[in-house]
């Protein structure tokens, strides 16, 4: 893969990741599992038609315990935060037996942790939940991350402005004009640069 690893693609939430455009030779299995099952399971979740889906990101992220090769430590999960999609997946690449913790933690729910049971299995949300990537406590976690955008007269931004006041969120406006970006396809909507628009596998 072209360029390898890399830490600096979100600089907000910093993740050691690989874009998955980099390796071309994913991407017919890509193409495929999109379209058959990705985009589909999406679709039905969330009452949107699969053809209203599209990339805005989509990278291999490596969360591990230990140090890397410089000594430095290993990258074992990721602090609460926010996606700039709307809707977020992520699908688990390693054997759960291959690593202890790990898991992702959505604050609406509680202090539960969603782990996967084997490897395939698919975690999806909308991006705008805050979440967490608890951090590994031995071995290696690979999962393949996906951020989607929507483009949709099924996203209702006022309902959406109604929910968050409700919650009393004070960021709504931000987010709501990172949903709205985000159903546009608009470049802006993702912290790192090319992030935003539909990706073409």
């Amino acid at each position: 893969a072209y360029g390898g690893w890399a830490t600096d693609r979100h600089p907000s939430v910093p993740t050691t990741d690989l874009e998955v455009l980099r390796v071309p030779s994913l991407r017919p299995w890509l193409r495929a599992e999109t379209h058959e099952v990705l985009f589909p399971t999406l679709a039905h979740l969330y009452g949107f038609d699969s053809r209203d889906l599209h990339y805005m990101d989509l990278f291999l992220v490596k969360y591990e315990a230990g140090e890397r090769a410089d000594g430095t430590s290993a990258q074992r999960g990721l602090r609460p935060h926010r996606d700039r999609s709307l809707l977020s997946f992520n699908l688990c690449l390693s054997d759960p037996l291959d690593y202890d913790g790990g898991g992702t933690r959505i604050d609406a729910i509680g202090d539960e942790v969603v782990r996967p049971e084997r490897c395939g299995d698919l975690v999806t949300h909308s991006g705008k939940l805050r979440h967490t990537g608890v951090a590994v406590t031995r071995g290696r976690r690979l999962i393949l991350v996906g951020f989607v955008g929507v483009t949709s007269p099924a996203v209702d931004a006022d309902f959406l402005r109604s929910v968050y006041a409700k919650l009393n969120v004070a960021s709504v406006e931000r987010d709501l004009t990172i949903i709205r970006k985000a159903m546009r396809g608009n470049a802006e909507a993702n912290d790192a640069g090319g992030c935003g628009a539909a990706l073409d596998l």
